[in-house]
């Protein structure tokens, strides 16, 4: 029976290219890798000098060697590394072969299965799914175990579709392809004109619509759509575009993403748009083959890193990815550029990009003098609509997980969730996800296995009284370690599975906090259409009520955020950490918040407290350079530790010269800053003083910023910020008992 089964897959080859479709074979078992060089085998015979991509770990004992095999039938076979795949993002292949038996990663999956186009074969193969030697899988694991729900789903989502094969020992299961034939879209333009390269209609209209951009003014146009529908393309013909439409005009534009590898369909529709229009080009590559910049007599595109991208200007920069950066970055770029393309995967492999469009969307309505326009996009290049593969991969991995609308009325039901039924309910899995989804940005396909199979993470919500979830929490036991890892972790070894004391231990040389047990908010989100009413705090309060006779304390960590920041710190929630190197993917630096339930985790906090305040202070204008003032002012002004300062008589004198005009600025700041400090360590509050003039006495005194910059970061001059310090420090001395 197996074997009429796999014959009946391999016979569906020429129905799945006719129409367009990909085809999956998941094969585990003893036998996996003789069925897999099968199947390779047949499918080599009915496609001529077929893109073959084998995905493995190398470095792992006898990982080779299975290659090999697949080598000796088809030696063009490229092998990808599973740790570098990210660098054939964009690349498309006719055949993806998964070396599972090291490991089994949806993050990896979702990228591999998404380069093949339609007509194309997926080969997955194992020894067993659930061995808890695979890499990523033995990740989870903690004293409490690890769990199997996550492959359990996995492999009941792959016998609900067509076109996958599954073989797990003598069993095998395959429903066959319909016989639907596959219907092309039309394409428009001549031969010369750059529309001729656009694969589908949805490519069509973008690349017209893009024109908006070159009106005049500052402008925006956001480009969203799942992953594999052409935004990159259609983005990479628009620039090539560029050298004909601005002949006449030196035209640089910067392209960025989190890598180089993610804008690769950019540079290479550009190069092919310019051949197109006969235009010379000089190509230069990195050291990995990628086209980090392409220049003509006219036209410079190059891409940089975020970072750099900072500090370029041009006629406009295109953001690949955007979701996947951050609203830091976005909201630089918005204000800094006069022209802007923003690219954003809705569903994909790195995650949803759903809730930026919405805060993406609040933002660029609230720009004075920028007109925006969003184009969407839908329409599948690789392969033809209707395609089984994708629609497995998106509901196996909940790509697309949308939650169901609740009725919020008076009554709240809290409920801590039993993981196995979760795990066996499509419909209230795929609620609770989606709101995660939908309030995450950066959430990925790992994600969802993690919180499956992780005995130590639980999951909370708060629903209506239909059982639809208004909230959700997904929180992690951390703490009671043991004395090997607290010593590891104080030698510079780190334990992400245990987050907070990690970076307790590491950062503030406190080995016992390390015993008390805590337990980590991983996410936190509310329902879309009920966010900004209090829902988060209300589940937050439940949480804490539910587990604080178990916990020390409950904390959570996440990257810097204004409005992240402050939901916790409104809860009581104390900051404990800010990381002293800013992370350059997100422009962002992590901070931890800690509410301790416990008398011992209250001491330790107020020790760390105290440590971090002068940490802030001391190195605010070289750690500390890039912070944000308005979040450095509201964490220094949120933490209790307070230190009386003295400053000397003749510092006094300088500032009354100062604020009376007889001083100029730079022969006074060092004064200031002993002023400010007092105000900052003292915890001194004075009504009188604004935000605006805390902010620039943060950038320009204690961070030591040039007048122009913290002008731009506060949306004034130059000659405001000075009058704004000037009034300050008039107003802290006053505050401070200085007669001036």
């Amino acid at each position: 029976m197996r074997e009429e089964i796999l014959e009946r897959f391999i016979s569906d080859f020429e129905k799945a290219k006719m129409l367009n479709y990909r085809q999956l074979a998941y094969i585990e078992g003893s036998d996996s890798v003789t069925t897999a060089l099968h199947l390779v085998k047949k499918y080599i015979e009915t496609t001529a000098n077929p893109r073959i991509v084998y995905f493995y770990h190398p470095w792992i004992s006898n990982a080779k060697e299975r290659l090999n095999k697949f080598l000796n039938i088809y030696s063009n076979l490229v092998d990808v590394d599973y740790d570098t795949s990210e660098k054939i993002l964009g690349e498309t292949s006719d055949v993806a072969i998964l070396d599972m038996i090291d490991d089994f990663r949806p993050n990896y999956i979702a990228r591999a299965v998404e380069t093949v186009k339609g007509g194309g074969l997926i080969v997955m193969y194992t020894d067993e799914m659930s061995s808890n030697t695979k890499l990523f899988r033995s990740t989870i694991i903690t004293g409490d175990g690890i769990d199997d729900y996550y492959e359990r789903r996995f492999l009941e989502k792959m016998n609900k579709y067509k076109g996958i094969l599954v073989i797990k020992g003598d069993e095998a299961n395959y429903d066959p392809l319909p016989l639907k034939p596959k219907v092309d879209e039309p394409k428009k333009g001549t031969n010369d004109d750059p529309v001729s390269l656009c694969i589908s209609i949805d490519e069509e209209e973008a690349f017209r619509e893009l024109s908006f951009l070159l009106r005049g003014g500052r402008r925006v146009v956001s480009i969203i759509s799942p992953r594999g529908r052409g935004k990159s393309s259609v983005t990479g013909i628009f620039l090539g575009y560029l050298a004909r439409k601005r002949r006449d005009r030196r035209t640089k534009v910067i392209v960025t993403s989190p890598s180089p590898e993610s804008s690769s369909q950019i540079m290479s529709l550009l190069t092919k748009t310019l051949k197109l229009l006969m235009v010379s080009y000089e190509e230069k590559k990195d050291s990995r083959g990628n086209t980090v910049s392409v220049i003509t007599d006219n036209l410079t595109v190059k891409w940089v890193p975020p970072h750099v991208a900072m500090k370029e200007d041009g006629f406009a920069i295109v953001v690949d990815e955007a979701a996947a950066l951050g609203l830091s970055f976005v909201d630089y770029f918005v204000r800094k550029w006069d022209k802007v393309i923003l690219l954003t995967t809705v569903h994909g492999y790195e995650g949803s990009g759903r809730s930026f469009i919405k805060f993406l969307n609040e933002y660029l309505g609230k720009r004075k003098g920028l007109k925006s326009i969003t184009i969407s996009m839908s329409t599948p290049l690789r392969y033809s609509e209707g395609d089984y593969v994708e629609k497995w991969l998106y509901d196996s991995l909940l790509l697309d997980a949308e939650p169901a609308k609740p009725n919020l009325r008076d009554m709240i039901f809290f409920e801590e969730i039993n993981k196995e039924d979760l795990f066996h309910d499509d419909e209230k899995l795929r609620n609770l996800y989606g709101i995660l989804v939908t309030a995450h940005y950066r959430n990925n396909p790992d994600d969802l296995m993690i919180m499956a199979d992780g005995k130590h993470h639980k999951i909370f919500t708060i629903t209506d009284d239909m059982g639809i979830p208004l909230a959700v929490i997904q929180a992690a036991k951390e703490g009671n370690l043991g004395k090997g890892i607290i010593n590891a972790s104080m030698a510079g070894i780190t334990y992400e599975g245990n987050l907070i004391p990690d970076r307790i231990i590491k950062h503030y040389r406190l080995p016992d906090f390390g015993k008390l047990n805590g337990l980590r908010i991983v996410r936190i989100a509310v329902h879309p259409i009920y966010q900004d009413q209090k829902l988060g705090s209300i589940l937050l309060k439940q949480v804490v009520t539910n587990e604080s006779e178990k916990v020390d304390w409950i904390g959570s960590s996440f990257m810097i955020d204004k409005r992240v920041l402050n939901f916790w710190l409104s809860n009581g929630f104390r900051v404990v950490h800010l990381s002293p190197k800013k992370n350059v993917e997100f422009n962002s630096y992590s901070v931890i918040v800690i509410l301790p339930i416990s008398t011992s985790a209250n001491k330790y906090i107020m020790e760390i407290e105290k440590i971090l305040k002068q940490r802030i202070i001391l190195t605010i204008h070289d750690v500390y350079f890039d912070l944000s003032p308005e979040i450095a002012l509201s964490i220094l002004k949120h933490l209790n530790y307070k230190e009386s300062l003295t400053i000397d008589r003749i510092h006094i004198l300088k500032l009354v010269a100062f604020v009376n005009g007889e001083l100029p600025y730079e022969s006074v700041s060092d004064s200031i800053k002993l002023l400010f400090h007092k105000y900052i360590m003292e915890n001194i509050r004075n009504d009188r003083l604004t935000p605006e003039m805390e902010m620039a006495l943060v950038s320009k005194v204690l961070q030591g910023k040039p007048w122009g910059t913290t002008g731009f970061l506060l949306g004034l001059r130059s000659q405001d910020i000075q009058q704004l310090i000037h009034e300050a420090v008039l107003l802290l001395l006053d505050s401070l008992g200085y007669t001036v």
